[in-house]
């Protein structure tokens, strides 16, 4: 679909140089390709290229999508380079390498948030959350002010996961507590494990 359209597009859509300088064209063409290719993982789509082979790398890795893609691309680069011009394939690593990191601004699976949920539905938020590919806490949690007694629910997932966890909370109990926060770091097992 992705090289049907694009061929079409060339088609009806007049090519026209914008700059003889070939560092702009390497800088903005970068950002285009960049927020092009963003929107199109982001929402599950892919252009066809190194994105396929990087979506499957990173699907169980911590890894950036868009530095896998600039890996990827670049040992191409550097081979064309060595064979032909390295001006040339100096101005693409530049474009590839902000492609890669306005990708990683729009493709936000890899960023990991922790959700703190402060809740009195205990069993059905349990229930829930462990539907879920991350793993839960249960902490007993008492209301400083009110002094009632709830249940804190602490999962790291990823940003992109984030939508749903909302979604499941807000069925569950819209009036919950909840706080989220961004995580630098996450040690151990990411991913739930099936248990036999």
């Amino acid at each position: 679909m992705s090289v049907v359209s694009t061929t079409l597009l060339m088609q009806l859509i007049p090519v026209r140089e914008l700059t003889q300088e070939p560092l702009l064209g390497a800088v903005f063409g970068g950002v285009l390709l960049g927020i092009g290719t963003g929107i199109s993982l982001r929402w599950g789509g892919s252009t066809g290229g190194f994105d396929i082979l990087g979506s499957i790398l990173t699907r169980n890795r911590d890894f950036p999508l868009g530095s896998v893609i600039f890996a990827l691309n670049g040992v191409v680069i550097i081979a064309l380079g060595a064979l032909y011009n390295w001006d040339l394939a100096l101005n693409s690593m530049l474009s590839i390498y902000i492609a890669g990191k306005i990708v990683d601004a729009i493709h936000i699976r890899h960023i990991k948030v922790t959700a703190y949920i402060v809740t009195n539905e205990k069993e059905k938020m349990k229930l829930r959350l462990l539907e879920r590919p991350r793993g839960a806490t249960m902490l007993k949690a008492e209301g400083a002010f009110s002094g009632k007694e709830n249940t804190m629910f602490m999962t790291v997932t990823t940003r992109y996961e984030l939508a749903e966890l909302r979604r499941i909370i807000r069925e569950v109990d819209p009036k919950a507590f909840v706080n989220i926060v961004e995580t630098v770091e996450v040690m151990g097992e990411f991913r739930r494990i099936k248990q036999s």
